[in-house]
């Protein structure tokens, strides 16, 4: 008797993020450094959903990429918004294929 019943792969699914609120009214501007970025498993610390010992967890395989955020202020500037960009997709590139990407665009 052959056993059909393999357990099945977990989904691959890479998270990345970037998040802030601006007011074009404000003179201010959001530069690079005004974010905070995560890389790899302390990305997992902006969820609380996604602890250690969570179900979600155990859902899936995880990839965590880059997320970042700034608090509220005026406009991103083009080159913060390129850079971070930029690192995003470098992190995302290093374990493709994904099955999906869990792509926060308003972090906490």
């Amino acid at each position: 008797m052959v056993d059909n019943h393999q357990p099945k792969a977990l989904p691959r699914i890479a998270i990345a993020g970037m998040g802030t609120e601006s007011s074009t009214f404000s003179p201010a501007l959001a530069h690079e450094d005004a974010f905070r970025a995560w890389q790899g498993n302390d990305v997992f610390r902006s969820y609380p959903f996604m602890s250690k010992d969570s179900v979600n967890r155990g859902r899936a395989e995880w990839f965590p990429a880059l997320v970042a955020s700034a608090s509220p202020g005026g406009a991103v500037t083009r080159e913060a918004h390129e850079s971070l960009v930029e690192q995003t997709l470098d992190l995302l590139k290093k374990n493709v294929p994904y099955d999906g990407l869990y792509f926060d665009l308003h972090v906490p």
